[in-house]
């Protein structure tokens, strides 16, 4: 199967919010299968704009189609931002969505869902007693997307704790719903920490489960989703 032609923009890694110049909260994420979704995209021959957190994983997929050394970004058809925010990511969205300049949005970077109500300037002594931190809903960027461009692929991923594979697939549903995205991976924390990493692929209007175990495996069927939905719609 191939990409050749393709633009797509593919995000991974974590964001972080500041509580003052020095400490920030995050979460839990490598990267890792967000750079083998971006480095396997322009394997296939895709052009790729890769979106990753602060000091996540890089991709290594040389842009001829081979693998370049372990640890050496690829080039020619892949750019790289790096961002820190989830402000951040909704100024690159907004300013990169739209006007048909991508064919497909794969986003599996780990948002923050809180950040602090404000952030202090400076840094806040560490004797200065007990600090407490009041935390707001970030804006859910996904939801943005549909309304930027209505004829993207938009792939979105869900991370839920506790969740078997049929709760995983009701929570994945839901999540299409609310964003309108076709394609939502949903994957339980247990077994991204275990290195299983089990995850269920759920299509909008009721389409199939699918069942993926490994990033390799997961980044596979999601391009193989991604390149069989843009082929339909060239055809």
């Amino acid at each position: 199967m191939s990409l050749h032609g393709c633009r797509l923009l593919i995000t991974g890694g974590p964001t972080r919010a500041y509580l003052d110049a020095v400490r920030y909260i995050t979460n839990e994420s490598s990267g890792r299968l967000g750079a083998r979704l971006a480095g396997l995209a322009v394997e296939r021959g895709a052009e790729v704009h890769y979106v990753r957190g602060c000091g996540s994983a890089l991709p290594v997929a040389a842009p001829g189609g081979g693998v370049a050394p372990a640890g050496t970004p690829s080039a020619g058809r892949l750019a790289v931002t790096e961002i820190e925010t989830v402000d951040d990511l909704l100024a690159l969205v907004e300013r990169e969505i739209g006007q048909d300049r991508y064919d497909a949005m794969i986003h599996s970077m780990a948002v923050l869902d809180f950040t602090p109500a404000e952030t202090r300037p400076g840094k806040v002594a560490s004797r200065s007693g007990d600090w407490l931190v009041r935390l707001v809903p970030t804006p859910k960027v996904i939801e943005r997307v549909r309304a930027l461009d209505p004829d993207i692929f938009l792939v979105g991923f869900k991370l839920e704790v506790g969740l078997d594979d049929a709760g995983l697939a009701s929570a994945a549903r839901a999540a299409a719903e609310r964003s309108g995205a076709d394609l939502i991976v949903a994957n339980a924390l247990e077994s991204v920490r275990s290195g299983e990493h089990r995850a269920v692929l759920v299509g909008a209007g009721g389409a199939p489960v699918e069942a993926a175990a490994g990033k390799e495996d997961i980044a596979r069927r999601v391009l193989d989703r991604v390149e069989q939905a843009l082929a339909r719609r060239r055809a």
